[in-house]
């Protein structure tokens, strides 16, 4: 990490955990693009090492400061189903699915989440969505048989 990038995340950081302490949501005009940018990056490694809830926290802020970034709420939807907060992580795989329609994967996460709340039939229903908007692409490989899987068990389930 270059001088420059270390001293634009200090700063970030500095800025962000002030916000933090005080309970004060990012005023945004005080950040810039870069400051977002960096503060996503933080949120992210936070959650790759399984601190949910601090980076859970930079997301609140984020999803406060820029409520049409879907990254940003996906990151929220991830740490919040991470700790098995699936009805608030469902609140926002909906937020991320309207700003990204294009984007399956908040109905994979969704089904999830339904899943694991015993809601079959709106998992079914998610997860069906995933597979039609997901189309085979060989990216999401690994999900799609994920869902497939999903979609049988509950079938036989059913049938049982």
């Amino acid at each position: 990490m270059d001088v420059e990038t270390k001293k634009t995340l200090e700063e970030a950081l500095s800025k962000l955990g002030r916000l933090i302490q005080e309970g004060k949501p990012i005023p945004i005009e005080t950040f810039t693009k870069e400051d977002f940018t960096t503060l996503y990056t933080v949120g992210y490694g936070l959650y790759e090492t399984g601190d949910y809830p601090q980076a859970k926290r930079i997301f609140h802020q984020l999803v406060l400061a820029k409520p049409l970034q879907s990254e940003y709420w996906f990151g929220m939807g991830s740490c919040l189903q991470m700790e098995k907060s699936f009805t608030e992580a469902l609140s926002a795989w909906a937020m991320c699915a309207l700003l990204d329609g294009q984007n399956p994967l908040p109905h994979f996460h969704a089904g999830e989440c339904y899943y694991s709340l015993g809601d079959i039939e709106e998992g079914k229903k998610a997860m069906n969505l995933f597979l039609q908007i997901a189309d085979e692409s060989p990216q999401l490989a690994e999900e799609i048989e994920r869902a497939r899987v999903m979609l049988d068990q509950w079938e036989a389930a059913r049938a049982d």
